[in-house]
């Protein structure tokens, strides 16, 4: 908890291409591109393990 205030980056991860589409869509019309992202499961897992 004491690197919280440092986290710079924040990732929504679902599991429906659906969901995912709209997350990024609203992502993108907020203007969070810089601070948020939205991923897939599979995608997520996938960069964990590189």
């Amino acid at each position: 908890m004491i690197n919280y205030p440092e986290i710079t980056k924040i990732i929504s991860v679902t599991t429906t291409p659906g969901c995912l589409l709209q997350m990024q869509l609203g992502i993108e019309r907020e203007g969070l591109s810089g601070k948020m992202r939205g991923d897939h499961i599979e995608d997520l897992l996938a960069e964990a393990v590189k």
